[in-house]
């Protein structure tokens, strides 16, 4: 192949979705497959899936007749990257002061508004070949939650999103120098814990609205 084109798998799968979903199994051609385990690329292979699993990789003449094909014979083939922390809900400029930053966060942005950007940047995660995500927190109350579930059932495009829930922090969270009258602000974005006892139940708040 004179040109090798990149084509993350999970990716692939996630943007085919509406093309196939009335296929039960489909099989990809690939001249290339990068098998992680080994590190090693396989040339000329089938990657077999069925409904949303990878069912198996092997050789061509795997494909049944009839069956529906993507053929990516010109194409390496990876499996969809991770990245284990992310803040999909909250942006920041490497010059931003983190402390005003999330101030305007909380006093400017609705939480409409947070989780439809939050949702942009989600997408642009599964273009660029991030097919799972783990979020951090700094997403107000329970929004990565709320992205994750809507991901899930198919009203927005993204990846597969871990979702931690507000950060478990000391008064003011991670707004240094926050005036104690505006503690009330660092509530909305974390979940401020006051003692032993009270570290307890926030854990137990987060399995109830179900963080990963």
């Amino acid at each position: 192949m004179s040109k090798i084109y990149f084509v993350f798998f999970g990716l692939l799968l996630l943007l085919s979705s509406h093309s196939y979903s009335q296929v039960d199994e489909l099989f990809i051609k690939a001249g290339l497959v990068y098998d992680s385990e080994q590190n090693v690329l396989l040339k000329n292979k089938v990657i077999h899936v069925k409904g949303n699993r990878i069912g198996g990789i092997g050789d061509m003449n795997m494909i049944p007749p009839g069956a529906a094909i993507i053929d990516l014979s010109d194409h390496t083939v990876l499996p969809g990257l991770i990245d284990a922390h992310t803040h999909v809900l909250f942006s920041q400029e490497p010059t931003d002061d983190f402390a005003e930053h999330s101030m305007a966060t909380l006093t400017l942005q609705s939480d409409a508004l947070r989780a439809l950007r939050g949702a942009r940047r989600a997408r642009t995660y599964l273009e660029a070949g991030f097919t799972s995500i783990k979020d951090m927190g700094n997403s107000g109350l329970y929004l990565d939650v709320a992205l994750r579930d809507a991901i899930e059932e198919g009203s927005v495009e993204g990846p597969r999103i871990f979702a931690s829930g507000p950060i478990l922090a000391a008064a003011g969270g991670q707004i240094y120098g926050l005036n104690p009258s505006q503690q009330e602000l660092a509530n909305l974005e974390y979940r401020v814990i006051n003692g032993v006892e009270d570290a307890k139940l926030a854990v137990r708040e987060h399995l109830n609205l179900g963080v990963d």
